[in-house]
């Protein structure tokens, strides 16, 4: 999860001009981005997606509000990804 989270910071602060400092210190998306919403975070899981070049399913509310719970349940869909294509479900 280090290397999601790492390119979550590192896309925000590309695509919203937010500090990585102030990502890393677990500070809420909205207070660090005025206009930050669902479209935004739409935008980051998207952006993310094509770094990667993985495809994760649409989040759903409540929404991730800061960097580390949104890699949380980004890195939480690729476990059960692997558990569903291992066979355990």
């Amino acid at each position: 999860m280090p290397d999601l989270r790492a390119k979550l910071i590192e896309l925000a602060a590309q695509r919203f001009g937010i500090d990585p400092a102030a990502l890393l210190a677990g500070r809420p998306f909205t207070e660090l981005y005025e206009s930050f919403d669902s479209l935004a975070l739409l935008d980051l899981q998207l952006s993310l997606e094509k770094a990667l070049g993985i495809e994760w399913d649409m989040l759903q509310p409540p929404w991730p509000t800061d960097v580390d719970t949104l890699a949380r349940a980004l890195f939480a869909q690729l476990e059960r990804g692997r558990q569903v294509a291992g066979g355990c479900v």
